[in-house]
């Protein structure tokens, strides 16, 4: 072959390998950008459902507290709480994504308090059954615990404010770096 064919040959294929290199780049990036920002979805769904279910909670739990509701009254409705949020808890630990990381920890450790000032108030619930019309350590463990549960709820929305607002920012920088 000529050296005039071969030169510029050799530079279109050194030109399509750049380029091909340069999708495949943009093709990998958008994808961990697409990941994470479904990660950060994700755990923002989970922390607005949980603050839902809390919310409903709260208004049984305080019932009880004040006695306008019986303690086995209250039971299904805190026995279906726990397991919503230990799944909550559950599909909370299956985000993934480097983005979401630190974010989702807190989530799930806000969760999991929840979950735990869920048991005190079941201990609770079941020493007021057990013990009708006494007073005491059942009712004491019903306030710590609605307490416990009214501060994870906060928590769990203030999270899942720094979710959303973590993957708006995302999903800004990106749009800046496409034009």
């Amino acid at each position: 072959m000529p050296f005039s064919v071969v030169v510029p040959v050799a530079i279109f294929l050194a030109m399509g390998v750049v380029v091909l290199l340069a999708l495949w780049r943009i093709v990998v990036v958008g994808g961990e950008a697409r990941r994470s920002s479904q990660s950060l979805w994700l755990a923002s769904d989970v922390a607005h459902r949980a603050e839902g279910c809390i919310g409903d909670l709260a208004a049984t739990v305080d019932a009880l507290r004040h006695r306008r509701v019986q303690p086995g009254e209250a039971a299904a409705p805190i026995e279906y709480a726990s397991a919503t949020l230990a799944g909550f808890v559950a599909e909370a630990r299956g985000v993934t994504g480097h983005a979401a990381g630190p974010l989702v920890e807190g989530l799930i450790e806000e969760l999991e308090r929840a979950c735990r000032s869920l048991e005190l108030i079941e201990y609770g619930r079941g020493l007021m059954e057990s013990e009708p019309g006494v007073s005491g350590e059942g009712e004491t463990s019903i306030k710590r615990g609605y307490l416990n549960l009214i501060h994870a709820r906060d928590a769990i929305r203030q999270r899942g404010a720094e979710i959303r607002a973590s993957s708006a920012s995302g999903s800004a920088l990106r749009a800046a770096g496409r034009r």
